[in-house]
Order: structure tokens, then C-alpha cells, then sequence
């Protein structure tokens, strides 16, 4: 129901700036899943579902002369809503209006005469509450019935929860996730920042070994030519190391990024195709925190723990 997050006010005047008859969306076609009872009168075509089955179709006065779920879920509604709500005098009015049939229009003043009166008595303890059960449009006859909040509890099955508790894995994270964070990387990025890792600890390497030479040889003591020559080979390597700390680093980047957005299109294309049921199932908190924590991680967490590791893996590696 999009106009549920706002107040009656607010979806009233939602309705007939956008959606109604003379709305922006008057010459388009609108089809509004709606709890709503103000709206419906000013609908062309009204389907009614009813577990989970369209029951009843046709427009409001057709269903309202049909006497049938629709014109019952009126009548209901109308002795159990709340005389605080702000919307239950038009609901009122548009029914009496819009009643045809006498002996729904007899139910509806019965109805309404029941909601001017207290629709609960109690005892000296308080303890139990009497109800009235409002009669079917059929014509049955309404019934008295003692109800204990007991009672009450029990006629609310937990099966009847629409919410479903979300469960998460636990253990070692499985090798189909790393598989598929490479995947989403890419084969080019992930081999060149794999190799261009490997370069840079060789030349970390020959820097070390290089080094080591220089301070064994008697002659670059005095012979400057031979002091500039170890002192050049020496610079060469670091400039190798700078150049390809910065070529791993722009790659694994890019990686990242190619799969941090990869992976956010996978997920945004799953939630659009999702059926229906799930969004009644599953709270909107839970899936923005999908794109919002999760997200960070892949995009923040994720890349630089991954960094650290190709840099202690290659340097154990090569230390040996």
C-alpha cells in the first residue's frame, strides 16, 4: 500500500493530485493495491482478493449491490475501526451515499447506531470482555460471546507471521566465495596484480642480495667507479620496487572496484526480480542494509585486508 506511510491528509491529497481521476496520472493507467477505504469510490474497477484469489471484481457500486465479501469487509470495518480515526466520518458518508440495496443500507445504520454505543462491557474484576460479533451480509444473525484475553492469544497462531527471521551462515567461509570475488575481479586483474606482486618481492630481493655484495667488496671502499656502479644497481632496484608497488596497487584497484560494482549489479538485479511475496516477507531495513553495510564492506574492508595478505603471502614466500 504506497499511501500507508502517510497520514489520511497527506494520502488524500496524494491521491487526487497524482493518482485520481484528476490527477498528473489521469490519462495513464493506475492500478493501486490499497487498504484504503476513501479511495475506492473514485476507482473504475475494484478487485477484491481474498486468500490469495481475486473473490470479487466489477466497480464500487456493482460489489456494494452484490452483497457479497466486499460489502461485508465495509460493514466490518466500519464497527471495528477506531472512532479516533480521521477518515471514519467520509467512510461513513461514502457508504451511506453509495448504498442502494435497503437491506445492506438497514446492516450499515445498525452498524453505524452499534459504533455510537461502548463496544465492550466489563465486569467488576475486569478480567473478561464481551464482544458482539458483527453479522454477515448474508443476513445471519449476530451473536453474543464472552472472550477472555487468553482466548484472545490463542486465536493468533504464530504461523500467521508474514515476517521471516533472517539466518546467516556460520564457519569457514567456503571456497565458492573466494572463487566468485576472483571471478567478479577478473581474470587479466587478478593474474597482473598476482605478478606484478611476484616482481616487486624480486626486486626486494635483488635489492637485499645486491646489497650484501656491495658491503663484502674490498674495492668499492676506494674505487669510486665501482662505488657509483653498486650505488646505481642499488637505486635501480628501489626504483623497480616503487614502480611496481604503484602498478600492483592501481590493479588490484581496478579489481576491486570492478567487483564491487559487479557484485552490487548482481545483487540489484536479484532484488528487482524478486516476486512480490518476498517484499511482504521480508522487511525493507533488511535489504537496504544488504546495500548499505555489506556494500561498504566489499567496497572499504574488503580490498585493503585483501592487500595485507598478498603482501605477508608473498613476502613468506620469498623470504625462504
Amino acid at each position: 500500500d504506497p499511501l500507508s506511510a502517510v497520514d489520511s491528509h497527506v494520502g488524500k491529497h496524494i491521491f487526487e493530485q497524482v493518482i485520481g481521476g484528476s490527477g498528473l496520472l489521469a490519462k495513464k493507467t493506475r492500478v493501486l493495491v490499497t487498504h484504503g477505504i476513501t479511495y475506492l469510490p473514485n476507482t473504475n474497477e475494484i478487485y477484491v482478493l481474498k486468500d490469495g484469489e481475486v473473490s470479487e471484481s466489477g466497480s464500487y457500486q456493482a460489489l456494494m449491490d452484490k452483497k457479497g465479501a466486499f460489502a461485508e469487509f465495509l460493514i466490518q470495518h466500519l464497527q471495528e475501526v477506531n472512532e479516533e480515526e480521521e477518515d471514519i466520518d467520509e467512510i461513513k458518508a461514502q457508504l451511506e451515499s453509495g448504498v442502494s440495496n435497503e437491506e445492506l443500507k438497514h446492516k450499515l445504520e445498525r452498524a453505524i447506531s452499534r459504533r455510537s454505543r461502548s463496544g465492550s462491557t466489563s465486569d467488576g474484576s475486569g478480567n473478561e470482555s464481551y464482544s458482539r460479533q458483527a453479522s454477515d451480509v448474508g443476513g445471519s444473525n449476530s451473536s453474543l460471546r464472552k472472550r477472555t484475553p487468553e482466548k484472545k492469544a490463542a486465536e493468533e497462531p504464530s504461523k500467521n507471521k508474514l515476517i521471516e527471521k533472517e539466518t546467516s551462515e556460520t564457519g569457514s567461509v567456503k571456497w565458492e566465495v573466494y572463487k566468485h570475488y576472483l571471478k567478479s575481479i577478473g581474470l587479466t586483474l587478478s593474474v597482473a596484480t598476482v605478478f606484478l606482486n611476484m616482481v616487486f618481492q624480486g626486486f626486494s630481493i635483488g635489492s637485499n642480495l645486491w646489497l650484501s655484495r656491495w658491503s663484502t667488496d674490498a674495492a668499492a671502499e676506494n674505487d669510486t667507479s665501482v662505488r657509483d656502479m653498486y650505488l646505481g644497481v642499488y637505486g635501480a632496484f628501489g626504483a623497480g620496487q616503487v614502480l611496481t608497488t604503484f602498478a600492483a596497487s592501481i590493479s588490484f584497484a581496478l579489481g576491486a572496484l570492478k567487483a564491487s560494482h559487479e557484485m552490487h549489479l548482481i545483487l540489484l538485479r536479484h532484488v528487482l526480480r524478486w516476486p512480490m511475496e518476498l517484499f511482504d516477507t521480508t522487511p525493507l531495513g533488511r535489504v537496504l542494509n544488504r546495500f548499505a553495510k555489506e556494500v561498504d564492506v566489499i567496497d572499504n574492508t574488503l580490498p585493503s585486508v585483501v592487500r595485507a595478505c598478498l603482501v605477508m603471502i608473498f613476502g613468506v614466500i620469498f623470504s625462504e
